[in-house]
């Protein structure tokens, strides 16, 4: 068993702060909602930051300690990634990934830390979308209609903190490069994706999270991976598993 000597004690120095977090909601018709999303995916844009995924905000949140409760603000804060998932039978599920500049400790009072603060509104004031929400066939890929069962996509940004020496904690954040990639499932009743897929074909991929309020337009998607599962004892129909990589989406 290895030991620890004076020379190693010796070189035991404070290494770089990172400070990261999550968080899962569920899409809705609220303008809020909305706005949050396409933030979160937007292409990076440094001569007008404002409301997209070049400017950073703060997060700002609440829980109670003996009876009185105590704020944490998160600062400094971009997407690190962003994927979308619908299901059968379920609400469209969200989770985005965040890196910060800091997260401060508890503390009692609400706006400390932040000049005029702006609290957005509560995330699912309105009608929550789910599987039913995009109409009876939501889910378009390269111009072709599918009876999809599943349907994800992940748009990682890459964002990470810059340091400087002399400070253990992030000097900034910076997004790096959007990567988009997904997945799904539909039932297997044409070739279409598998000849795609050999060809290759790039093309559109759309989703519809809700009809007349939201779509996700993937573009420029190819087919990266194809995939069926088939046995004599099988109950269900056979579903192709297929995944996608793309250059650009946008939300509106």
């Amino acid at each position: 068993m290895a030991q620890l000597g004076p020379e190693d004690l010796a070189k035991l120095v404070e290494g770089m702060r990172s400070f990261e977090s999550s968080i899962t909601f569920f899409s809705s018709s609220t303008a809020t909602d909305e706005a949050f999303f396409q933030r979160c995916i937007q292409a990076a844009n440094y001569g007008t930051p404002a409301g997209t995924i070049s400017e950073t905000f703060t997060i700002a949140f609440s829980y109670y300690i003996n009876g009185t409760e105590f704020y944490v603000l998160m600062k400094g804060t971009r997407a690190k990634s962003v994927a979308i998932k619908a299901a059968l039978g379920s609400a469209h599920e969200i989770t985005v990934d965040f890196v910060h500049m800091d997260i401060i400790k508890p503390i009692s009072t609400a706006d400390a830390g932040l000049t005029t603060p702006v609290w957005i509104t509560v995330f699912n004031a309105g009608t929550i979308h789910d599987w039913l929400s995009g109409g009876t066939t939501p889910v378009t890929v390269i111009g072709t209609v599918i009876d999809a069962t599943e349907f994800g996509c992940t748009i990682n940004r890459n964002s990470a903190p810059d340091y400087t020496l002399g400070n253990p904690k992030p000097h900034s954040t910076q997004p790096h490069g959007r990567r988009i990639s997904g997945d799904f499932k539909h039932l297997h009743t044409a070739v279409t994706m598998e000849t795609n897929y050999e060809t290759p074909t790039s093309g559109t991929i759309l989703f519809v999270l809700a009809t007349g309020i939201s779509t996700l337009t993937i573009s420029n998607a190819s087919l990266k991976s194809l995939g069926r599962d088939a046995g004599a004892d099988d109950t269900e129909a056979t579903v192709e598993d297929i995944g996608y990589g793309s250059l650009s989406c946008t939300y509106a």
